[in-house]
């Protein structure tokens, strides 16, 4: 059989129809993977890029799938178990951790960027190609630069997906991964009409001055809230069987239209029955709105029972659901209507148009609808103004976040222990993006960036000979170097293995502030105090740090297993300071239902 007919026999598995076909830009560019090579994949959402990643890792017998969202990677983790049912198809992320021997033995491996690099030095072009999904996001996030770049020089054979490339910089892309690209000239499969809703302020509260097919002129109403119930209602009395996704910029925002959603369809909608947990006050409203057939999705909803929602909403025994950005890239879920309720991102800063058109993606996906309408709220001329300026822009440039202190101490750490020699790693720097797009002059940026940043890399790991040889002090700095933690992010080691839980807290938040670079005493107090609790109770930049500290000690904890042993003492100590950390969990989960510090 060819490439294109098996990768046909995984379209039927995972649908579960015999008679699903590829569509003809996956069959032109699975025959085009089906030679060596690296390739960069363009073209809109629902066109089925997916299984054309999915067709390389057939071809090769053996790969990674690389998501920047753990909800993508739970969706893709879920999809290829039912494609390679007699592979071994791991998952790892910040909620699940596996052993290097398991990663490296596995056949089909689902990982962030960031977990790629904690194990890149035991990993090999052998293992089998890399899918970079939403390879775009480079953007924002650098890490993913870093690792593609390791993973291109190592010699590793890459594939990168993307809907939201902009055009100016997919040739630079081809050329940095040394790609082949794949365009797709057709349409997007599954047509989305884009509807906006405009109010205009008016005397005690708002009034409608284009409503589509929902509201007359004139109309009237208090907030936006009741306009966005409203709208809710009304599509499900239009189209009782089209799924509703309310995406919002906030988690509070998020919980608070779910409530108003849920009451304005109180006796209407039946009733969702699951078991949620309730570990935060989310997972209590999400709880409550259930009951009126609402459900919620967003980071500050427990992992267990995100999955609950999801397997809800796919199965359709819900049909609406509201969220921020955790489903806002690749998942596959039965959306016919997107309701944006503002143009602007959790920092009150207008969306740019990869993300906002990432976000309109989610609705008509094929095979589950055949057309999709997105719906926005807007308030005024000036945000009617940005939706027209959105809709003609279809992708943002990507740009290189890698010029940083933070990164790229972590770039140097690693790629030192791997490369043995300054010169060699000077080399590496010209491989990046950032030096592809800025030319010579990004080269000696950079480089005089990392001149800067090596004295404290070689202070923490190494000995430098005369000769530019580098050679790691001991084995711990060995480890530390080669998994690329920064000297202050690993200086918390030791009193994670001591089992010293405050000292290792305070080490790691030190740490994570300055990763996001924030300086503020409140918030770096906030963290101490409620610990992972922050990411359920606090602002969105008290978040931040929080889920910058447990990805590190996520890191620390993958450490001490590779430096010390699953049995030795100093892994045992770290255990208990877990537990440590799982028992103010639940105290503050406590705290949180009876003071409301939501």
């Amino acid at each position: 059989m060819s490439l294109v007919e098996r990768t046909e026999e995984l379209l039927k598995v995972v649908t579960g129809n015999s008679n699903a076909r590829l569509n003809d830009f996956q069959v032109r560019a699975i025959e085009l993977i089906e030679k060596s090579g690296n390739y960069l994949v363009v073209g809109p959402t629902g066109i089925g890029k997916t299984l054309v990643g999915v067709a390389a890792i057939l071809k090769y017998g053996r790969g990674f799938y690389l998501a920047p969202l753990r909800s993508l990677m739970a969706e893709k983790y879920s999809e290829l178990r039912k494609m390679f049912p007699d592979k071994k198809v791991v998952l790892t992320n910040k909620d699940y951790s596996i052993s290097r021997r398991v990663l490296k033995d596995a056949d089909v491996r689902v990982l962030s960027p960031y977990k790629f690099l904690l194990y890149l030095d035991y990993l090999e072009p052998s293992d089998g190609v890399v899918v970079v999904d939403e390879i775009h996001k480079i953007s924002s996030d650098p890490e993913m630069e870093v690792a593609i770049t390791a993973m291109k020089t190592a010699g590793f054979n890459v594939v990168g997906l993307s809907a939201t490339v902009h055009d100016d910089d997919i040739p630079r892309m081809a050329k940095w991964l040394n790609a082949l690209v794949i365009k797709a000239d057709e349409s997007r499969p599954v047509p989305i009409k884009h509807t906006e809703i405009k109010l205009e302020l008016g005397f005690g509260g708002l009034v409608v001055e284009r409503g589509g097919n929902y509201f007359k002129q004139k109309e009237k109403f208090s907030s936006k809230e009741d306009v966005v119930a409203e709208l809710v209602a009304r599509i499900r009395r239009i189209d009782p069987s089209g799924g509703i996704m309310v995406w919002c910029p906030t988690r509070h925002e998020a919980d608070e239209y779910a409530l108003r959603i849920a009451h304005k369809m109180s006796g209407t909608n039946q009733c969702v029955s699951a078991s949620f947990v309730v570990s935060s006050e989310h997972d209590k409203i999400l709880s409550r709105v259930a009951c009126n057939g609402v459900l919620i999705h967003h980071g500050g909803i427990s992992p267990k029972n995100r999955e609950v929602v999801e397997d809800l909403f796919k199965s359709r025994k819900a049909e609406v659901v509201v969220s921020c950005y955790t489903l806002s890239h690749g998942v596959n879920f039965p959306v016919r209507y997107l309701v944006m309720t503002s143009l602007f991102d959790h920092e009150n800063k207008p969306l740019d148009p990869s993300t906002f058109h990432q976000i309109s993606g989610r609705a008509g996906r094929p095979g589950l609808d055949k057309y999709g309408e997105v719906l926005v709220v807007v308030v005024g001329d000036l945000e009617s103004c940005i939706l027209t300026k959105l809709l003609q822009e279809k992708a943002t440039r990507v740009k290189s976040n890698l010029y940083n202190p933070w990164t790229l101490t972590k770039l140097t750490a690693q790629q030192l222990a791997m490369r043995k020699r300054v010169d060699s790693f000077v080399d590496f720097l010209k491989e990046t993006y950032y030096v592809q797009v800025r030319g010579i002059q990004g080269f000696e940026e950079i480089k005089k960036l990392a001149e800067e940043v090596l004295v404290s890399v070689v202070e923490a790991y190494f000995e430098l000979k005369p000769n530019g040889e580098v050679k790691p002090k001991g084995k711990k700095e060995f480890f530390a170097s080669i998994m690329g933690l920064h000297p202050e992010e690993w200086a918390a080691h030791e009193p994670l293995i001591a089992g010293d839980y405050r000292s290792t807290v305070e080490k790691i938040v030190d740490a994570s502030m300055k990763a996001v670079g924030l300086t503020d005493s409140s918030i770096r107090s906030q963290v101490i105090s409620y610990g992972f609790m922050s990411t359920y109770l606090g602002s969105w930049k008290v978040r931040e740090v929080a889920e910058m500290s447990q990805t590190m000690l996520d890191a620390l904890a993958l450490y001490v297993r590779r430096v010390y042993g699953w049995s030795s003492i100093e892994f045992s100590n770290a255990k208990t300071l877990w537990r440590c950390i799982l028992l103010v969990l639940c105290y503050f989960v406590y705290l949180a239902h009876r003071e409301h510090l939501v």
